[in-house]
């Protein structure tokens, strides 16, 4: 059977959301064996989920991992805006989020709180450099570059539309959506993954941070009884405040990143031709509408 490459887009992500569950059911073997806690596990867990839906990738469309995977070096400069973009767009995520979780829950937050007794360097590694790196050579990898066909906008949308999904839970979709459509981007411009590993990083790692010190000052009790609305208020007031600096950062990284110097000579970026929405290739397929019947399943009875 012959998949387009948006149908191998959602195919590789239903591959790899499978894999999830499955480990879900079968890693405890592994939890039994070498600690829930300990960093052995860790490492296994996250090879597990991760390694074969992108080896089984690579085996069965026998591309080549370094067209895919491109990790050019990016400079100082969008080190600098990068970490900046990631550090001023989290208070609009955790507006996102707080909306989310009204109506969801708080899953997020409560799986942070379980690592509040664990080894700072594990929850770290668990929470924001194993995900900046399985997550992105897998959706800002693998996805994001199978829609090569389809326009900047929609492949952005659609490669954070999965990266939402993938997390099989309505708190976490919005936010995940977003920040994928927006880790695309950071891709797009710099023609790196680094540029998203470093704003996935970056993002997970402040949050994380902050939540452990919300827990252990008893700020995360205090603000889990608070009211709805002044809640909402205080998300839109810090977003609203942060606003400006934001949009300059972005304004700083598009101007950095509209064209570089090779040789002297002012050429355009070599990505600029990679999306042009000419292929007629449907986002819509099989493994597509089977992935969202699983999120679905998972968001609403699971």
């Amino acid at each position: 059977m012959n998949f387009s490459k948006t149908s191998k887009a959602s195919a590789f992500a239903l591959m790899l959301t499978v894999n999830m569950i499955l480990f879900s059911l079968y890693g405890g073997i592994f939890r039994n064996m070498l600690g829930a806690d300990s960093l052995l596990f860790l490492i296994v867990s996250q090879l597990c989920v991760y390694l074969p839906p992108i080896w089984a990738y690579f085996f069965i469309t026998r591309e080549s991992p370094r067209s895919v995977f491109s990790l050019k070096a990016m400079g100082i400069k969008n080190i600098l805006l990068i970490i900046g973009i990631s550090i001023f767009i989290q208070p609009f995520l955790m507006l996102v989020s707080t909306l989310s979780s009204y109506v969801f829950g708080t899953e997020t937050s409560d799986y942070i709180k379980s690592f509040s007794s664990l080894p700072i360097y594990y929850t770290v590694l668990s929470t924001s450099v194993f995900p900046a790196v399985f997550e992105e050579l897998s959706f800002r990898g693998i996805v994001f570059s199978n829609l090569r066909s389809k326009s900047l906008l929609k492949a952005c949308l659609f490669t954070g539309l999965l990266f939402g999904m993938a997390h099989l839970n309505g708190e976490q979709f919005f936010y995940a959506f977003f920040m994928g459509a927006v880790f695309c981007y950071l891709v797009y411009k710099t023609g790196s993954l680094a540029a998203s590993m470093l704003s996935h990083f970056t993002i997970n790692f402040t949050q994380t941070m902050l939540t452990l010190y919300y827990i252990k000052t008893g700020v995360y009790d205090t603000a889990a009884q608070a009211d709805f609305s002044a809640s909402i208020l205080s998300a839109v007031m810090l977003t609203l405040y942060m606003l400006a600096p934001l949009i300059l950062l972005f304004a700083l990284f598009e101007y950095t990143n509209r064209r570089h110097e090779t040789g002297g000579i002012i050429i355009e970026h070599e990505e600029d031709m990679d999306y042009s929405d000419d292929s007629g290739e449907k986002l819509i397929s099989v493994p597509f509408i089977l992935f969202a019947v699983i999120f679905a399943v998972y968001a609403i009875f699971i």
